[in-house]
């Protein structure tokens, strides 16, 4: 998924890592760009987005919490 603000972009990808972790990818300037681990979990199969989503000991409840926080 891509999504675009006025003055950002980012993209939530898998992760190498596994089924169970997201990759937040935050586009911060021409050229510049941050990646950010995110762990899943209670996912109900391996399509489902995990009912919980950490990144480091942050706990989140979905994406658009990660967005308007992070």
């Amino acid at each position: 998924m891509i999504f675009y603000n006025v003055m950002l972009i980012f993209a939530f990808s898998s992760h190498t890592q596994g089924p169970d972790r997201l990759t937040l990818t935050w586009r911060l300037g021409p050229g510049i760009y941050s990646h950010v681990d995110i762990k899943e979990e209670g996912k109900e199969n391996a399509f489902s987005l995990g009912k919980t989503l950490y990144i480091g000991n942050e706990e989140f409840e979905d994406l658009d919490e990660i967005i308007g926080k992070f």
